[in-house]
């Protein structure tokens, strides 16, 4: 079993640095302003360094821990339920000439799919995290973690139809994903 790491100062800035905006993306993508979004990074970084993160064998897992806790239990304290049609992966325009536009269609199937499987794929391919720390940081196991990643990818492809589909959707909603 590894050793935890002690991470200097410096290096836990650069972490936090180099992560608030990714979590403000996260939050954002599911939560209905960005008040509401960087108040849910916050929280999550402060959550993070009260709890002696220079002890942590990987402080990068643990903080996507912390965010997906923080947002479940958002949902569960705000007595809403995840609405896909006001908050999704990436926040749709309705006109009509963006309806046709590729990153729209791929961002309204993302929608349809469980908020645990859109989850799963923005970290996965938006935020680029391996499939055994989404698995860590959900506290679900690696074969739940596949399982949704697939399952919502097939269900995508499926809603998707005849829309020219590369062979890996989940990198064309990861890069949609952080193009905002």
């Amino acid at each position: 079993m590894p050793q935890p790491s002690s991470p200097p100062s410096a290096q836990l800035a650069v972490l936090v640095t180099e992560l608030f905006p990714k979590l403000r993306r996260f939050f954002a993508s599911k939560t209905q302003g960005a008040d509401e979004a960087q108040d849910l990074a916050q929280s999550t970084i402060a959550t993070f360094l009260s709890r002696e993160p220079t002890v942590l064998n990987d402080p990068r897992k643990y903080i996507w821990g912390i965010a997906h806790n923080k947002l479940k239990r958002h949902y569960d304290r705000s007595g809403r339920t995840f609405d896909a049609e006001v908050a999704s992966l990436q926040h749709i325009s309705t006109t009509l000439g963006t309806r046709l536009d590729r990153k729209t269609r791929l961002g309204d199937a993302l929608r349809q799919i469980p908020l645990i499987q859109q989850a799963a794929i923005e970290l996965r391919f938006g935020e680029g995290l391996k499939l055994e720390e989404i698995a860590e940081s959900t506290e679900r196991s690696l074969a739940s973690v596949k399982r949704d990643i697939s399952t919502g990818l097939a269900t995508m492809r499926k809603i998707l139809g005849t829309m020219d589909v590369d062979e890996d959707l989940g990198l064309q909603v990861g890069a949609d994903y952080r193009r905002g």
